[in-house]
């Protein structure tokens, strides 16, 4: 989900690049991306845009899958 301040066209294909900092360098990953459905955010201006990716190299849905990963609530046992 993208938030902007602009209301995305949907049923749209975006040429998007993501930015990840590094010590030394910043990583860029490039990605095509479909526009799925956008509506106002709760804060008033701004707008969500919900994309499913296109063409998505290894490296972004790696990272993909780590956020997920460590944003998901998980069962912990007490032993």
């Amino acid at each position: 989900m993208l938030v902007s301040q602009a209301q995305l066209m949907t049923h749209a294909v975006f040429q998007l690049s993501i930015h990840i900092p590094d010590q030394n360098k910043t990583q860029k990953i490039d990605f095509e991306a479909l526009s799925l459905w956008s509506r106002s955010d709760v804060t008033p201006g701004y707008y969500d845009t919900g994309f499913s990716f296109i063409r998505a190299p290894d490296e972004l849905l790696e990272l993909v899958s780590a956020l997920k990963d460590y944003f998901s609530f998980r069962d912990v046992s007490i032993s």
